[in-house]
């Protein structure tokens, strides 16, 4: 497994102790499977700057920011002050993030039939839309100790949206929305969802399987209440174990 430590370099350079230093482009073209890209601290990847930007297996174009390579599995760390700007895709491949803080302005990344981890990553949303942080089709992961948003500045904007997938959500906060659909299988387990009833539903489960242990939904202090469910469960298969809801549910 090889380390590539990521600085704001046009190319590839020498840092002061002698090691090498590499762009993201570089670092991710010629990355092998299992090895890992680290961002050192207090650098920012914009992932836009590099449109547009075509090697073997790094793509920047109007349909994504990072095209992740179908034929290996490369983990993205961050470190203090560390962060990426832009959205990825994946499709059947393996992608692992971590100690990273993402921001996104009017899109979300997009998983499908692809495996995925994600520990230690804030989702931030620069924009209030439709379009959620991260939305999984017919994919299988984990989140741990994650952030969707880090405060409700915005309110209940859209963070995860996972369809026809199985996740495991572990020691997770949601200052967003999330919705579940068509054949979900999501287990929360000590999670917090932010919720107000503005807008729109907060949870929103359709057609799906969701657990809930040991979590809430709470309303946050000085946050104006809504005339919506904080829980819409229609034709879905639940359990709720040690679970509080701060507010209304509504099933069918």
């Amino acid at each position: 497994m090889a380390i590539y430590r990521i600085d704001n370099v046009e190319h590839s350079g020498i840092g002061q102790y002698g090691e090498v230093i590499w762009n993201f482009p570089e670092a991710y073209n010629d990355a092998k499977d299992g090895d890992v890209l680290e961002i050192q601290s207090n650098v920012i990847v914009d992932l836009s700057s590099y449109q547009p930007y075509y090697l073997n297996n790094f793509v920047a174009n109007n349909d994504c920011d990072l095209l992740f390579n179908l034929g290996k599995r490369i983990t993205i760390k961050g470190t203090t002050g560390s962060g990426i700007l832009g959205f990825f895709y994946a499709d059947d491949t393996s992608v692992a993030l971590k100690d990273i803080a993402i921001g996104s302005q009017g899109y979300g990344s997009l998983f499908v039939n692809s495996t995925f981890e994600f520990d230690n990553v804030s989702f931030i949303k620069t924009s209030e839309d439709g379009s959620p942080s991260v939305e999984l089709q017919g994919s299988t992961g984990r989140i741990n100790n994650c952030f969707f948003n880090k405060d409700y500045s915005m309110g209940s904007t859209s963070g995860l949206s996972v369809v026809n997938s199985k996740l495991e959500v572990i020691d997770t906060v949601f200052n967003s929305r999330i919705f579940l659909m068509n054949n979900a299988e999501t287990t929360f387990n000590n999670c917090v969802q932010f919720v107000s009833g503005n807008k729109e539903c907060d949870f929103i489960g359709r057609e799906s399987k969701v657990e809930f242990m040991n979590s809430a939904f709470l309303v946050p202090e000085n946050t104006e209440v809504g005339d919506k469910y904080y829980v819409y469960l229609q034709n879905c298969k639940f359990s709720m174990v040690n679970t509080t809801i701060k507010g209304s549910l509504h099933i069918e």
